[in-house]
């Protein structure tokens, strides 16, 4: 009985020294557990950290304009100010070709090149009848109108054979690019939609762009459309003879 009791004091010692003995190596695998932990905890939260910002950041880069270059160009609307420029009413506004708009342009330096200037107006006058028959088909052509001193020795007179001409502001004629004097003393009848208006061609415009188109006085111009329209697309016909009772010059039938 002794010896068992003997025994077993000896196994409880011997358990008490070996948990004795064991516990600091047991409190270093905890620690380094415990560090390893952290360190994988750090690890994943810089990576998540780092995916956010990349995330972050990619979403920044998707807002960046990545279109076509921007020009800071203002177009304004179009608007019709005929109404508040005492202008004539003129054509219908669907066969008008804007050009300007907004103000009464000037074509004062439509001819100044290899042109000896032309007649031109400013009031409205003349005939609107077409007075003779027409040849051939109709032509599409723009027109425009010009003053100043351009209204000035108009290129068809004064070359000689007649006396120079200036025009009057009731003058129904126009200018347009020709070879020679091939259009001079014709007369053509110009329609823009429901307006018609007769005018005779008595001088040149050197810096038309097409020989179709006619530089008008602006009192020629007013009975198609109004004058802040500036250019507008316009039909004219030839016509054989000029009408007997228009307001332009007929110097080359009275020498």
């Amino acid at each position: 009985m002794k010896s068992t009791v003997i025994f077993f004091t000896l196994c409880f010692l011997f358990s008490v020294f070996a948990t004795i003995s064991a516990y600091p190596q047991k409190r270093g695998a905890v620690g380094e557990w415990r560090v390893a932990r952290a360190t994988l905890m750090r690890s994943m939260l810089y990576k998540r950290d780092g995916d956010t910002n990349s995330t972050d950041d990619s979403s920044a880069g998707g807002l960046e304009y990545d279109g076509p270059s921007v020009e800071a160009t203002y177009n304004p609307g179009n608007s019709d100010n005929s109404d508040n420029q005492g202008n004539a009413d003129g054509g219908n506004s669907d066969n008008l070709s804007l050009a300007n708009n907004t103000n009464t342009p000037d074509f004062s330096d439509r001819k100044k090149t290899g042109s000896s200037s032309s007649g031109g107006s400013h009031s409205s006058g003349g005939s609107s009848s077409s007075g003779g028959q027409t040849t051939g088909s109709s032509v599409g052509a723009k027109i425009t109108f010009y003053e100043g001193s351009t209204l000035e020795n108009a290129f068809c007179y004064g070359n000689g054979k007649l006396p120079s001409y200036n025009a009057k502001s009731t003058d129904m004629i126009g200018a347009m690019k020709m070879s020679g004097t091939s259009m001079c003393y014709k007369c053509v009848q110009i329609l823009c939609g429901s307006n018609s208006v007769v005018v005779k061609i008595i001088d040149r415009c050197a810096t038309c762009g097409s020989s179709q188109d006619i530089d008008l006085t602006k009192a020629a111009f007013t009975k198609l459309a109004p004058a802040v329209k500036g250019i507008v697309s316009i039909t004219w016909r030839l016509l054989k003879t000029c009408p007997g009772d228009g307001d332009w010059p007929t110097l080359e039938d009275d020498k």
